[in-house]
């Protein structure tokens, strides 16, 4: 195998190591320096936001794929393992340096169908019940997020509720690795595998992993339908709209330009406001205006009265686009529509300036 071509910058890879503890934890990064037939560069890998300890002589595997070839698009994967020469600063990030040990040697990943769901079950260990947030299931075994630390190996006998089946199971499982959860103080990433199910246990994981897949897809069809009814009624779908077009970048800019005549209507009428008379304008004699300036705000009617017009245009344009589930209509305009229509029933209705 050509490593050479297949172990190059920036290609992620899979760290299998050992903690302190001697439990097994994986971890990714990326290849910063390519093999060049001995050895290559990886960045180093971090834990809980911190780099892992690696040190020279430290043995670990790395697991990889492969493209398959043009007309396979499927990708092998493969693993090797490999020692730690150094370790080093390159800019602001740290290196390894690793050697190649063993040669590279294709693996099976598990192949089986997982179903994504987030369910509490419970399990027992040293004579207490604890929880586990579930993740996924397969018919193989399960993955979850728990608070303590599990040893590898352990055998845990797992309580699955089958919900609507109306009674749940006790499942034997193995612990295939609990690392812990990148910035948690308290959470472990929990993979266990099933020991021994019988026919019947099998049946029953299968039977629960089929019917919470199906009701998936039965809200999936459901929705698509819903979308497709609406399209038959409308002609248009609720969610067709692909990207940003004239109409939706140019409100957020006619929302802008309304703040704007906002603040110009506000310093008309501060300005056409009467002059507050001190007591030494009084002794020095000094004249100021008590009245209110007519022609400012009449220049503040005006400008409301356009300012109405352009949010009135603005928020017909933003109706337009409102065929997305996430679509709303521009606050801005609202508010400034209202301000506008504010000013111009004070102007009619009050006698100032006049």
């Amino acid at each position: 195998m050509n490593l050479q071509g297949i172990l190059k910058p920036g290609k992620q890879i899979e760290l299998n190591v050992k903690d302190e503890e001697g439990n097994a934890i994986r971890l990714k990064t990326l290849i910063e320096s390519e093999f060049d037939g001995a050895t290559f560069g990886m960045i180093a890998p971090t834990l809980e936001g911190t780099n892992f300890p690696l040190r020279p002589n430290d043995n670990l595997e790395i697991v990889f794929d492969v493209l398959g070839g043009e007309e396979n698009k499927k990708k092998d994967v493969f693993r090797m393992n490999c020692m730690v020469v150094e370790r080093k600063k390159v800019d602001t990030h740290s290196v390894v340096i690793l050697s190649k040990t063993s040669a590279p040697k294709k693996i099976q990943r598990r192949d089986t169908y997982r179903l994504h769901i987030l369910k509490h079950i419970s399990y027992s260990y040293l004579g207490k019940n604890n929880d586990i947030l579930l993740k996924n299931i397969s018919a193989t075994g399960l993955r979850g997020i728990v608070e303590e630390r599990l040893p590898d190996n352990t055998e845990l006998p797992i309580e699955l509720d089958l919900e609507n089946e109306g009674k749940s199971v006790t499942l034997n499982c193995k612990v295939i690795s609990c690392a812990p959860v990148a910035n948690s103080m308290v959470q472990h990433d929990l993979r266990l595998q099933f020991l021994k199910l019988t026919g019947k246990e099998k049946d029953l994981v299968s039977n629960f992993i089929f019917r919470k897949q199906s009701e998936t897809m039965k809200k999936t069809a459901e929705t698509a339908g819903r979308s497709k009814l609406y399209e038959l009624i409308y002609g248009v779908t609720n969610n067709q709209r692909r990207g940003d077009d004239f109409i939706v970048r140019t409100v957020p800019i006619i929302g802008l330009l309304t703040w704007f005549i906002t603040l110009a209507i506000i310093a008309l009428v501060v300005e056409a406001r009467p002059e507050a008379r001190y007591n030494l304008d009084d002794y020095f004699n000094y004249y100021k205006r008590g009245y209110w300036r007519a022609d400012l705000l009449t220049l503040a009617f005006i400008a409301s009265f356009l300012e109405a017009i352009i949010c009135t245009v603005g928020l017909y344009m933003n109706s337009m686009r409102m065929k997305r589930d996430d679509d709303q209509y521009n606050k801005g305009l609202i508010i400034n529509l209202v301000f506008s229509i504010l000013i111009m029933f004070l102007y009619v209705v009050l006698p100032i300036g006049r």
